[in-house]
């Protein structure tokens, strides 16, 4: 099983497996296993919390509907 976890603001988390840090903006962390194990002490302690990825930014192009032209006669 995978939790998305967020680390919290200016605290620096190492993932346990690569000792590279925690994105900013989260990841996805193994819950399961000795990993799990390290990952719920630290949502434990409050240095990250569990949330969700951040969904992309929906386009703000709003179509027009299409205007018929009027011919002057």
């Amino acid at each position: 099983m995978k939790m998305f976890l967020i680390p919290r603001e200016g605290v620096l988390v190492r993932q346990p497996s690569s000792y590279t840090p925690l994105p900013v903006e989260g990841a996805y962390v193994s819950w399961d296993g000795n990993a799990g194990r390290f990952w719920r002490r630290r949502v434990k302690q409050g240095d990250v919390t569990i949330g969700e990825p951040k969904k992309e930014a929906e386009s703000d192009i709003v179509s027009e509907p299409l205007q018929k032209s009027k011919r002057s006669k």
